[in-house]
């Protein structure tokens, strides 16, 4: 989600909001002391400051509790580095020994873990191949398997 702010710091101010990609851009606004929320559909900008982060957002497995997931997941690492990208996959017959890519896999798993929510894999051959496959879906990549899906 990308922001765009303009305006000086006694007038008027702009915020626009987007998501990079082809599907279309929904958000819900609220603004004031007493705010209405307002539904739009639009583009623009980046807004460039650092937002300060208060909860965490990236986890080792072991500390990961499956049976309480209250959201969507992101898994780095292969079945042979990251035990929950392991129980995923092997549903799937991928394995640590049978590992077979030569640059990785993006993979979304639809009900992860039986939770209702959804568990994107990114796992590369190498640590590099890892990093690579990262920056695709940064980039709006959510299939991949040695290739685009």
């Amino acid at each position: 989600t990308y922001l765009d702010l303009t305006g000086d710091s006694v007038g008027t101010k702009k915020v626009e909001i987007y998501y990079p990609g082809k599907r279309p851009a929904y958000v819900n606004v609220a603004v004031g002391s007493d705010p209405q929320v307002v539904v739009s559909g639009g583009t623009g900008g980046t807004y460039e400051k650092a937002v300060k982060i208060t909860t965490p957002v990236a986890k080792l497995a072991s500390e990961v509790d499956t049976s309480a997931l209250t959201s969507d997941l992101i898994l780095i690492g292969g079945p042979c580095a990251n035990s929950l990208v392991a129980t995923l996959l092997s549903a799937e017959g991928i394995t640590c020994d049978n590992w077979n890519y030569t640059k990785g896999i993006i993979k979304e798993i639809e009900n992860a873990f039986d939770s209702g929510h959804k568990a994107l894999i990114v796992a590369g051959t190498t640590g590099s191949d890892t990093r690579e496959l990262a920056a695709m879906v940064m980039q709006g990549t959510t299939c991949y398997e040695d290739g685009p899906c």
